[in-house]
């Protein structure tokens, strides 16, 4: 979802008649200001039932490829298709229980993703949000990106990874091939809530961070806490696209994924 951003104007003289509304138009502002920053949980992402600003919803209600239900595919078509399997749940996130999942295979193959109204302009934000379980067998993988956003069928942002180590589960993010991995340790077979940020610089390199969140729903950017990845890298100027990814037979790692909120 797009957030956008308030400016408070001021500069002019004042009488001292007019000081006392400046002062409460600034408080005003200010707790305008607050109220945007908490948008995590106003515009969608966090499981209120509020629309505004939201630009995709879904809890995959079908059975079957994704591309036979509003998806395309724009890398090995048809090649181990991404389907459905049984939809995830965790508590208070939207979606929770409803409909099934997609199941990214471990196998490599295609690749698919869903348009969304183009969001641009420096500084805009653009959050999205799911629930992510690990169903891979393997003891170890090398791990690659399953997710991301973007604006073309090559040009692609905040891109989220995955890796599975003798120690658990590490998540990631990056703009570009090479992930950033968070240091917390996490386990397979259990949903979590997976929560990105990404900011367009049009002038430079463009911050995303991802919030792997074990239980509960944050209210606020500033309740979900520190981070479990960050980056600041080249991304893109222009989002118009969610996509799922499937990444190499021999790197990837089998993961549902449910309930998308852009």
């Amino acid at each position: 979802m797009k957030v956008s951003t308030m400016i408070t104007q001021a500069g002019f003289a004042e009488s001292s008649a007019a000081k006392a509304s400046t002062a409460c138009n600034k408080q005003i502002n200010t707790s305008l200001k607050r109220w945007l920053s908490v948008s995590f949980l106003l515009m969608m992402i966090f499981g209120s039932q509020l629309s505004f600003g939201q630009l995709l919803s879904q809890d995959f209600g079908f059975s079957g490829a994704l591309t036979a239900n509003g998806w395309t595919a724009h890398s090995s078509g048809g090649t181990n298709p991404i389907s459905t399997t049984t939809g995830l749940s965790y508590t208070g996130a939207q979606g929770s229980g409803s409909g099934n999942a997609a199941l990214l295979n471990n196998a490599g193959g295609e690749d698919v993703n869903i348009g969304i109204t183009n969001q641009t302009g420096n500084g805009t934000s653009v959050y999205f949000s799911c629930m992510v379980n690990i169903t891979d067998a393997a003891a170890t993988k090398t791990g690659d990106y399953f997710m991301h956003i973007g604006s073309s069928a090559s040009a692609f942002a905040a891109r989220v990874f995955v890796r599975i180590t003798a120690s658990g589960v590490n998540f990631g993010i990056n703009n570009a091939n090479t992930a950033s991995y968070g240091t917390t340790n996490f386990v397979k077979n259990t949903t979590y809530l997976l929560i990105v940020k990404y900011t367009i610089n049009t002038g430079g390199t463009d911050n995303a961070s991802l919030w792997v969140v074990s239980s509960g729903v944050p209210a606020t950017e500033v309740a979900a806490g520190t981070a479990e990845s960050t980056t600041i890298s080249t991304g893109q100027d222009n989002i118009n696209m969610f996509a799922l990814r499937q990444g190499s037979g021999t790197t990837s790692v089998q993961t549902v994924v449910d309930g998308i909120r852009v």
